[in-house]
């Protein structure tokens, strides 16, 4: 089974919501790495800034989860069409 997450599913994982432990159980239960769209990132940080503008989360809870994020991404990257076309040598610096 393909796991794919969008932005909605990604928040879920650094901003605790309803079905984040649902979430976080489907990722721990399952052996495939999830796919995330190249846009998720924009969106996730649109997301936490509209979160904080409601006031739904503070400056602290702002800035943790995009630590948090940023540290995954680097993990979770997703490649473009145009990268996954190179050969893999030269993604590698």
């Amino acid at each position: 089974m393909n796991l794919f997450f969008d932005s909605s599913a990604v928040i879920k994982l650094f901003h605790k919501e309803r079905r984040t432990e649902r979430l976080r159980q489907l990722l721990l239960d399952s052996a495939r790495q999830p796919n995330v769209s190249e846009l998720a990132r924009l969106e996730f940080y649109s997301t936490l800034y509209r979160l904080r503008r409601e006031k739904n989360v503070g400056h602290r809870g702002l800035v943790t989860a995009f630590e948090k994020f940023e540290a995954e991404w680097i993990i979770i990257l997703p490649l473009s069409h145009w990268e996954r076309s190179l050969p893999r040598k030269l993604l590698v610096c």
